[in-house]
């Protein structure tokens, strides 16, 4: 037995300990859901939806204590752990609250000069330049759907792949 990560308890950490066991219980747990006849009865499957979600959040919040104790463990920027793989850590900068409308702005100045002459483009030219340098500069993953529609007059769906999601639930 090895003491937890929280120190309160002690727990199996082997690989056929704790972990695995919690584990094999989804699993376990899985297979009895999908074994339920249906339809399920709403007032009993509706918990067991909310007690799931705790759980991935819970499991989140784990996550993120046990990499922040593993990034303070590591003696080096990479380490290989046999039968694992190599555990290499990652630094990077978290940006928030950009100015998207300065930096569109400042492209969009750029792009209606030529860099090679200094002459200011036509404006057809500049357009098609201001847009592929926005593309280039900012990663736009998708598009708002009622903007487009309502005020471009646009059907999004034109413009990608689109299929029906699957209906969810929400517990507020």
């Amino acid at each position: 037995m090895e003491k937890s990560l929280t120190g309160s308890e002690e727990f199996d950490l082997d690989s056929e300990g704790f972990v695995r066991r919690r584990i094999k219980d989804l699993e376990d747990f899985q297979s009895y859901l999908d074994g339920l006849i249906y339809p399920l009865d709403v007032e009993e499957a509706a918990p067991i939806l909310k007690a799931v979600r705790d759980m991935k959040w819970t499991l989140g919040v784990l996550e993120k204590s046990i990499e922040s104790k593993l990034v303070e463990a590591m003696p080096k920027k990479k380490v290989s752990i046999e039968g694992l793989g190599t555990l290499e850590r990652m630094t990077g900068n978290t940006r928030k609250n950009w100015d998207h409308r300065l930096l569109a702005s400042m492209i969009a100045g750029r792009a209606v000069v030529d860099e090679a002459t200094g002459e200011i483009l036509a404006p057809k030219e500049a357009a098609e330049r201001a847009k592929d340098l926005l593309l280039e500069a900012a990663a736009i993953s998708y598009w708002r759907a009622g903007v487009l529609r309502e005020k471009f007059g646009l059907d999004p769906d034109r413009y990608c792949d689109s299929e029906k999601s699957k209906p969810t639930v929400i517990i507020r």
